[in-house]
C-alpha cells in the first residue's frame, strides 16, 4: 500500500530539483526515470527543448505522423503508457516519482497549484486536467504513470502554458487547428501569471502541506542520466518491442471514462461528473 500523504509529511522530505531545465526529449526522459531510483520522493520542473513528440510504450512506432519517422520533428518513446503527445516548447512539463495511491494522488498537487493562479480545473478520473468553458471542458494538462522496476511511481506530463504550435500540432495529430482550439486551452488565456509565477505555484502546490528541500542534480547524478538518454535514443528503444497498437492523439481522448478508477481524496468532488 501507498503512504498516506500524512506519512510522507513526517517521514520524507520531498526533493525538489530547483533548475528549471531545457532539455531534447532522450534528456527529459532518462531524468524522470531516475528520479525513480531515488530514496524519496522527488518533483522537477522543466521544458521540452525544442518541442518534442512523446508516444507510450505500447504505442507502435509505424503509426507515427512520418515527420516524427524522419526526424524531422523530435519524437521520444515513454516508458510510461497513454497515446501520442505533442510538448510544445512553451509547455511547462512536471514529473514527480515516489507518489502513493497510483501516482492520481499528483493531479490534485497539480490542481492546487493552478488554484494559485486562479485557474479552476476539474479531471476526468483519468490522467487528464481540464478548465470549464461556455462551450464543454478543454484540456490543460495531460499526464502519464510509469511503475519502475523498484516498484516506485511516476507521474509525468504537461500543463499548456502558451499558444501552441497549431499548425504543428495539425500535422501530428491529423486533427484540424479548428477542432484543436476547441480541445485545448493554455494557462495564458486565464492569466497573464509569467514562467516564474507558475513555476512557483506549482511547487507550491506539489509541496503544501509536506516537507521538502532544495537539491539540484549532483555531477555524479547527471553522469547517470546521461548515460539513460543513451538508451531512450536508441532505435531499439524508439519502435518498441512486445503488442503495440496505433498510436492516438491525447487530445482526441478527452472525456474517455474513467469511472473505474478509484480517486485519492485529493480528487474527490473536483472531477467532470461532480458538476
Amino acid at each position: 500500500m501507498g503512504k498516506s500523504l500524512e506519512d510522507m509529511a513526517e517521514q520524507e522530505s520531498m526533493r525538489v530539483i530547483p533548475d528549471v531545465l531545457r532539455v531534447d526529449g532522450f534528456m527529459t526522459m532518462a531524468m524522470h526515470e531516475f528520479l525513480t531510483t531515488l530514496n524519496v520522493p522527488a518533483l522537477m520542473i522543466s521544458h521540452f527543448e525544442p518541442s518534442t513528440v512523446s508516444y507510450g510504450k505500447f504505442v507502435d512506432w509505424n503509426s507515427l505522423p512520418e515527420e516524427c519517422k524522419t526526424g524531422k520533428t523530435p519524437s521520444v518513446r515513454r516508458k510510461s503508457g497513454g497515446e501520442i503527445l505533442m510538448h510544445d516548447s512553451s509547455d511547462v512539463t512536471y514529473a514527480i516519482a515516489g507518489v502513493p495511491n497510483t501516482g492520481l494522488v499528483a493531479l490534485g498537487w497539480l490542481m492546487d497549484g493552478l488554484d494559485k493562479l486562479g485557474i479552476s480545473t476539474r479531471v476526468n478520473r483519468g490522467t487528464s486536467i481540464f478548465v470549464r468553458g461556455h462551450d464543454g471542458y478543454r484540456k490543460i494538462a495531460g499526464s502519464a504513470r510509469y511503475k519502475a522496476v523498484n516498484r516506485k511511481i511516476l507521474m509525468h506530463g504537461s500543463l499548456f502554458y502558451d499558444r501552441p504550435d497549431f499548425s504543428l500540432m495539425e500535422r501530428i495529430y491529423r486533427v484540424s487547428q479548428a477542432e484543436l482550439q476547441k480541445n485545448i486551452t493554455y494557462v495564458r488565456e486565464h492569466t497573464d501569471a509569467s514562467l516564474q509565477t507558475v513555476y512557483q505555484a506549482l511547487r507550491d502546490g506539489f509541496s503544501q502541506g509536506r516537507r521538502y528541500h532544495m537539491q539540484p542534480f549532483t555531477d555524479q547524478e547527471m553522469a547517470v542520466i546521461k548515460e539513460l538518454a543513451l538508451e531512450y535514443a536508441s532505435e531499439a528503444h524508439a519502435r518498441g518491442s512486445g503488442l503495440l497498437h496505433t498510436g492516438q492523439p491525447c487530445v482526441t481522448t478527452l472525456l474517455r471514462d474513467h469511472k473505474k478508477h478509484v480517486l485519492p481524496d485529493s480528487l474527490r468532488g473536483r472531477t467532470i461528473y461532480d458538476e
